[in-house]
């Protein structure tokens, strides 16, 4: 069978490991759910960059810019890290420029990849038809400023749980995301409610996000980073 390995951190991905694999890069909140939704709705791409600079740079080349950090938009840019903004009105046909705390360091971490894609709840089961077909996976999970996110490691665990099939998970932390997820599934608001970046994001007022990002295959697409950008696949 094939593998699926799973780091818990951007930091912890191991160049070696991703050199022959595909990679899922996921921040369930909120980056890459914001990335699948700004693809979903008709952008043209999705560029991450790492510094505000930059992002602001991209302004004059045509595209929206978007940042984020600790959670809140920056001030001068035309979008934050808010699905919810992403409207088709807003980003059809647009490029976006966007950088945020967490998930725009984890693309530059998974560059080392055969391919990457783009995982959140939104597009988890289009996904799953995608990653069925693959030879080794690896799920690199974004978390919080160098420290694990456990909704990210549940959303991993699940990956693990419905390949479980095609593939083996080979490392421990893969078996942890598996088992986090068996305990989390029955209940996964409450569970979600223990989180770190979810009590975050309540004391900004952003349960809609919240709720938003949590939920399943409201888009059918399978963002892929091509180069720089992300795009449709």
């Amino acid at each position: 069978m094939n593998e699926i390995r799973v780091f818990l951190t951007p930091e912890m991905a191991n160049p070696r490991i991703l050199k022959d694999s595909t990679c899922v890069v996921v921040d369930i909140l909120r980056a890459t759910s914001s990335w699948v939704t700004a693809i979903g709705n008709g952008a043209k791409l999705v560029r991450p960059v790492t510094t505000l600079k930059e992002c602001k740079s991209l302004k004059s080349k045509g595209f929206l810019t978007a940042a984020e950090r600790g959670g809140q938009k920056i001030e001068g840019f035309d979008l934050g890290n808010s699905p919810l903004e992403y409207t088709p009105a807003i980003v059809t046909g647009k490029k976006i420029a966007v950088t945020t705390t967490n998930g725009s360091r984890s693309i530059k971490y998974a560059s080392a990849a055969k391919e990457i894609y783009i995982g959140a709840y939104l597009n988890l089961k289009a996904l799953n038809q995608v990653l069925q077909n693959k030879g080794t996976v690896v799920v690199i999970c974004s978390g919080w400023e160098g420290q694990p996110g456990i909704e990210d490691v549940i959303f991993a665990g699940e990956i693990v749980s419905l390949l479980s099939n095609t593939h083996v998970y080979t490392d421990d932390a893969a078996l942890i995301a598996f088992e986090l997820f068996k305990k989390a599934k029955q209940n996964m608001y409450f569970f979600l409610s223990q989180a770190m970046h979810v009590k975050r994001l309540l004391k900004l007022g952003l349960k809609k996000d919240i709720d938003y990002c949590l939920k399943k295959d409201v888009y059918d697409i399978v963002p892929r980073l091509i180069k720089d950008d992300i795009v449709s696949r």
